[in-house]
């Protein structure tokens, strides 16, 4: 459980928008002791950074690749299995389901009942833990999809996996020798598959 904060932890604060705060910083403590050379270099380095990655086409271009390595999933193939990611929510009962979902959790939930609708046979697979939540991403997601009309009995919730590889982990035996689909985010494909 440490490794899996530390990850999260590490991962989320090492962004883009820390890292310009740290310059941010740097900036202002450059200014008030009368560095101003550091200061503007620093503060320079901030308006940079966000300029270039509060653009569109910075952004568009790194991810661009990503998004093309793998093709969109082919609504003639069959699959006996959809399994979808887990992504993100937030447990707050005073908002309805769809505002505690993600956007990124109701991305997939849309692609993966988009492809049921063609393999009505087909079983989910919700997976994603509840790192500080009552209740599991995977539930969530549960939640929703007999929200939206699947039959709760054709899912199967997987409420333990943190991250990607416990995803994998827990999903393979499932999944071998079955037809199924991965459904996520076009940055996160890669990692999943």
């Amino acid at each position: 459980m440490e490794l899996f904060l530390f990850k999260k932890f590490v991962g989320g604060y090492l962004m883009r928008v820390l890292i310009g705060l740290l310059f941010l910083l740097l900036a202002l403590a450059g200014f008030a002791r009368g560095r101003r050379r550091l200061g503007f270099i620093c503060g320079s380095l901030v308006f940079a950074l966000l300029l270039v990655f509060s653009t569109g086409p910075v952004p568009d271009s790194l991810l661009r690749p990503m998004e093309h390595k793998y093709k969109q999933f082919d609504l003639s193939q069959p699959v006996s299995h959809i399994v979808i990611l887990g992504c993100g929510h937030t447990n707050d009962g005073r908002l309805p389901l769809t505002a505690q979902l993600h956007a990124c959790t109701m991305y997939r939930i849309m692609e993966g009942l988009r492809i049921y609708r063609v393999n009505p046979e087909a079983k989910f697979i919700t997976s994603g833990a509840n790192s500080r939540e009552p209740f599991s991403n995977a539930e969530m997601n549960k939640r929703m999809l007999v929200a939206l009309g699947v039959d709760p009995s054709r899912i199967l919730s997987f409420e333990m996996p943190k991250d990607t590889e416990e995803e994998a982990q827990a999903l393979g035996p499932n999944l071998r020798d079955t037809n199924f689909v991965i459904v996520t985010s076009a940055s996160h494909m890669a990692r999943a598959v």
